[in-house]
């Protein structure tokens, strides 16, 4: 049992050293807007209307694309 509580605590330690380190970083909120952000998608046999989880990811991209302006391409498995 006192090795799981080792191993929890230096998992914690960890976590919190690496959100701290990230969170003193410089915000780069203004050069975000200016890049030409892109998303690919491939989706599995079932296609792209699958009705399941392929057609879910696929009317992710289809906002993102009206509402961030991001480009996208998609690729679909073949047999």
């Amino acid at each position: 049992m006192r090795r799981v509580t080792k191993l929890a605590a230096a998992v914690s330690t960890t976590a919190v050293l690496a959100l701290t380190a990230t969170a003193c970083g410089e915000s780069s909120t203004e050069s975000a807007g200016k890049k030409d952000m892109g998303v690919g998608l491939a989706f599995d046999v079932g296609g792209r209307d699958d009705h399941s989880f392929n057609e879910a990811a696929a009317r992710g991209v289809d906002k993102a694309e009206k509402e961030l302006g991001v480009k996208s391409k998609e690729m679909t498995a073949g047999n």
